[in-house]
């Protein structure tokens, strides 16, 4: 039988490719190559794959490869500078971005990455000029869009973010709820129902929910509902202006209007100047949190210490979705990078952490004494109650950091460099929650420098806590 050709078996590869199967695929792009190395095309293709698969640094010598051998395809530039943007190397993905704009000028995906990359190493009037510029290219590349709407968002230019925002229903990542009733555009609610529905992540739903005492406000007959994830239920019965809770999966019966929780401030028109801040608008079980205080009490009383202060480490990894996904690798940590907390006396700590990555509290940095609790919590009321009774909540930027901020705990949230536009920047407040103090990475993946920060701001807290200590 005659041997396959190399484009037979190339072929061959791209099925696996259009089947997802990017192992199966990257192996016989590798058979085409021993048949014919020279194929530039086999070379880059096999780089996609690795780069799916997660072999990062074998994608890029892939990519090399098939530079070396076609240094003029724009593509290849561009793929190999999305791998660099994976493995942190933020000046090598500019510099083969821009290579594969002098290449080909009319290729929007490779402005909107350049922009991407501008705004996670800080330059955001760069990414608003590429983001711009992908969308002259192609003004229905929608992933450019939803990038612009946050960059505005971050740059606190509310109006035009929030409305360039709406976006993110064409981008094929957030399927509509599909609620049979009309979205809501600020009509006259009085006397009507209305759905304000969760429609992203549990960090989202606390910080937006808020919204249903602006309406309840605004119109004081009107019925507000919201629906959200079953962690959040009982705390969602203690917000303000909130009617009824509807748990998501349920029947959420008949409604006059919804309206998806990011899509309120837009609605209702809201400024940097007029967001609604309250010091805490969900409230915590008062037994609840003496349960806590007793507990606490009984199981800290071994460790000398000043104060307690609770601390979560990680978001959760959500491979499913590659965007999502990679932004939870830039604001997780390690337990093990909170060392240097382990060096301030006088402190407890308390994990809050949920997942897998609670596991880390088994083995804590040495010196550094964690009381665990995740298995014992039931959904985010056990949390808040648990919250409560603690000094302080240090937390990377994920939705505990959001519960403790709206029951009005004092909270220190750690800070990837390429911040969530919520954060608005290089700022140290939130306008969003009173309680909260930022700290953020000055250079990209810089969790050192952040923790040297804590722990000398840390230091502080303790010394002034002591007299008060002392004196009880």
């Amino acid at each position: 039988m005659k041997a396959p050709t190399a484009q037979q078996i190339f072929d061959m590869a791209c099925i696996f490719v259009s089947q997802g199967r990017f192992a199966d695929a990257a192996v016989t792009f590798e058979k085409c190559l021993l048949v014919d190395p020279t194929r530039a095309d086999a070379w880059s293709n096999r780089a996609n794959c690795l780069s799916q698969l997660g072999n990062k640094f074998d994608a890029i010598l892939n990519y090399n490869h098939a530079i070396q051998r076609s240094d003029t395809q724009a593509e290849f530039f561009n793929n190999r500078g999305a791998t660099w943007m994976d493995l942190k190397c933020y000046p090598n993905a500019e510099k083969d971005y821009l290579k594969a704009i002098v290449l080909n000028p009319l290729i929007a995906e490779t402005y909107s990455n350049l922009a991407r990359c501008k705004m996670i190493t800080g330059d955001m009037e760069a990414a608003d000029t590429y983001f711009t510029k992908a969308i002259e290219v192609n003004p229905q590349y929608i992933e450019a869009r939803l990038n612009r709407s946050i960059l505005y968002l971050e740059q606190g230019r509310l109006e035009e973010g929030f409305k360039e925002y709406e976006c993110r229903w064409q981008c094929g990542q957030l399927p509509p709820r599909g609620l049979p009733c009309p979205k809501w555009e600020g009509e006259d609610l009085n006397g009507k129902r209305i759905i304000l529905y969760q429609e992203q992540g549990l960090g989202d739903a606390v910080q937006f929910i808020r919204y249903a005492a602006v309406i309840k406000y605004r119109w004081p007959e009107a019925i507000v509902a919201v629906e959200v994830n079953l962690a959040l239920v009982r705390l969602a019965k203690t917000v303000p202006g909130v009617d009824q809770v509807i748990t998501y999966g349920e029947n959420p019966g008949a409604a006059d209007f919804c309206c998806p929780m990011l899509s309120a401030p837009r609605v209702l028109g809201t400024t940097m100047e007029t967001i609604p801040v309250a010091q805490a608008y969900m409230a915590p079980d008062p037994y609840r949190v003496s349960t806590w205080a007793d507990r606490l009490m009984a199981d800290l009383k071994a460790h000398p210490h000043r104060i307690v202060v609770g601390i979560c480490w990680s978001g959760q990894a959500r491979p499913m979705q590659p965007l999502a996904n990679s932004v939870d690798a830039r604001r997780s940590t390690q337990l093990s990078d909170w060392e240097p907390l382990a060096k301030v006396p006088g402190v407890v700590f308390v994990s809050l952490q949920q997942g897998h990555p609670a596991s880390q509290a088994r083995t804590p940095p040495v010196g550094m004494t964690v009381a665990a609790y995740d298995e014992e919590f039931q959904d985010f009321a056990d949390t808040a109650a648990l919250m409560d009774c603690l000094d302080l909540v240090i937390s990377v930027d994920t939705s505990v950091a959001h519960v403790a901020a709206a029951i009005g705990r004092p909270v220190w949230m750690l800070s990837r460099h390429d911040g969530c536009w919520r954060w608005h920047g290089n700022r140290s407040d939130s306008p969003w929650y009173p309680t909260l103090r930022q700290f953020r990475q000055q250079t990209p993946g810089d969790w050192g420098g952040v923790f040297a920060e804590v722990a000398k701001e840390l230091t502080k807290l303790v010394a002034v806590t002591e007299p008060a200590i002392a004196a009880e």
